[in-house]
């Protein structure tokens, strides 16, 4: 319960929708009201299609719940996978091939939409709502409740099955969370000079020397279309390893680099500013810092985090955030398990 606890810590939490016996299931956001419409109505291969998937490292060691998801025999020790968190009195995982039998639980309740709350859990799953539903319980009159996080894309990036609570006492758990510890803000520079030359091509917009930055990984391509894989070209047979960046938008993709000046402008359009410098390294992606930037929203107000990270001086990675804010990113980093202490901020470059 521990790392469920920490998973549903919330920024700030408001009940944007009456209960349903004020018969408002609808926020007036597209992406969420979609989700939630799919779910009243039972489709299910619907609801599939809006599950997002994370990827994490698997472990060969058992661990207590909330630990990463265990591999499964053949799989080695720190194999990649993808995974959709989920709970039930304790959390855990569940993989693509197993997500229709915990859908099917839920629709098989016939939920009904309780209330929709706006915030996010401020650690492991960024997300803009929290849909809770009312479902019948096991016992006559018992009434249950279970809810989803929606993203700021209309992706379901974690499901909370409740522990034997009312819609009400989930509701109120969320609302009832404490707030998370801001991240700390930058300061003059890292004084680590390949960082801050990073840092200071982004601040300044000089797409030339950003694209000097970035360093490609060898991956071999592929002829199955499917996410996190670069897909081959017509010319390319399956397998033939080709020089690419893998960059993360919601899902991860390669851009190789005969394309990356898309990507660079992309970045630098939105005039990122500084967050923060982490000295860190993730489960699945080793770096020796990652520089968290924001970026303004397309509505007034919104801030959006994306980050960098960089390896010796070099870009080997780039993630978009997915409508995550800069302080989401910066407190998912130092809730990831690493080979480090949990990450600290470093002094941030200025600008």
């Amino acid at each position: 319960m521990k790392r469920l606890a920490l998973l549903l810590l919330l920024l700030a939490v408001a009940t944007v929708a009456c209960h349903e016996e004020n018969n408002r299931d609808r926020t007036g956001v597209r992406w969420v009201d979609e989700v939630v419409q799919t779910v009243l109505s039972g489709d299910q291969e619907a609801l599939r299609g809006s599950v997002r998937y994370a990827s994490m490292a698997c472990t060969t060691v058992p661990l207590e719940f909330g630990g990463p998801p265990e591999c499964l025999p053949g799989e080695s020790d720190g194999t990649v996978i993808d995974v959709l968190r989920m709970a039930s009195c304790e959390d855990h995982y569940v993989r693509p091939d197993g997500i229709d039998q915990e859908l099917t639980y839920l629709l098989a309740a016939k939920p009904k939409l309780y209330g929709l709350y706006q915030g996010s859990p401020g650690t492991l799953l960024p997300g803009d709502y929290w849909a809770v539903f009312s479902v019948e319980g096991a016992e006559p009159g018992e009434v249950d409740g279970k809810a989803l996080v929606i993203d700021p894309y209309g992706a379901i990036v974690f499901i909370d099955f409740g522990c034997n609570e009312s819609p009400e006492q989930l509701a109120q758990r969320l609302e009832q969370q404490p707030s998370p510890t801001p991240a700390a803000t930058p300061a003059a520079d890292t004084g680590v000079p390949e960082v801050d030359a990073v840092v200071q091509a982004v601040l300044s917009g000089d797409q030339e020397a950003l694209r000097g930055f970035v360093r490609y990984a060898a991956v071999a391509c592929s002829t199955k279309s499917e996410i996190g894989v670069e897909p081959c070209r017509p010319d390319e047979p399956d397998g033939t390893v080709v020089d690419a960046l893998y960059l993360a938008d919601c899902e991860g993709y390669y851009v190789r680099p005969d394309d990356i000046d898309r990507s660079l402008s992309y970045l630098l359009a939105r005039k990122p500013k500084l967050y923060g410098v982490y000295r860190a390294s993730r489960a699945a992606a080793s770096g020796d810092h990652v520089a968290i930037f924001s970026v303004e929203g397309p509505e007034p107000g919104q801030v959006f985090g994306m980050e960098l990270l960089i390896d010796d001086g070099a870009i080997v990675f780039i993630d978009f955030g997915c409508g995550a804010s800069p302080e989401q990113l910066a407190q998912y980093l130092e809730q990831q398990p690493s080979p480090t202490p949990a990450a600290t901020p470093a002094a941030g470059s200025g600008g």
